[in-house]
């Protein structure tokens, strides 16, 4: 049986990527995720944040280096693998960590510019320029969190829980 599942989770990159440079390139960050509900008086509430290390491999790795820094609203598309370790005082932990094939912009909270230009030129016949005049695209600083009674609507509907007599929410 596999511990990968396919995940693409939305949130804000919590820890300076770092690049680590060779034959294979591997881009590594972690990402804060958090989980929202509307409480009873309608107010948006943090129930909990999770944090996952992510990691991209090869060129997306160098690219997205250039582009995301600390802070920034990203979708990461990828696989989410169970990890285990051992921790410093000795003891067997279990982590989670995302392969990334994609990291990208979160729409809803930044400003994306689309360069159509290129389209345009393939549609035209006309050959791209060279990989050393183009520029590294950028993405703009992230806004300020959102006000906690303007905040998007939670990933999934909020459920009333129950236990099934075994502990386990359903």
């Amino acid at each position: 049986m596999s511990n990968a599942f396919p995940a693409s989770p939305a949130g804000r990159i919590a820890t300076d990527p770092k690049l680590v440079a060779g034959a294979n390139p591997r881009l590594n960050f972690r990402l804060a995720v958090d989980d929202r509900a509307q409480g009873p008086d309608g107010q948006w509430i943090t129930k909990q944040t999770v944090f996952h290390d992510v990691v991209v491999f090869g060129r997306s790795a160098e690219t997205f280096a250039r582009l995301f820094r600390k802070g920034d609203p990203v979708i990461v598309a990828g696989e989410l693998r169970l990890t285990t370790y051992e921790s410093q005082g000795g003891d067997k932990r279990t982590g989670t960590q995302i392969v990334a094939r994609l990291v990208a912009p979160d729409p809803r909270l930044v400003t994306v510019t689309i360069d159509r230009s290129r389209q345009a030129d393939r549609a035209a016949g006309v050959d791209a320029p060279s990989q050393e005049a183009e520029q590294p695209a950028t993405v703009p600083a992230p806004p300020p969190p959102p006000a906690a009674d303007t905040h998007s609507r939670p990933r999934w509907p909020q459920q009333a829980t129950s236990t099934a007599g075994n502990g386990v929410a359903v």
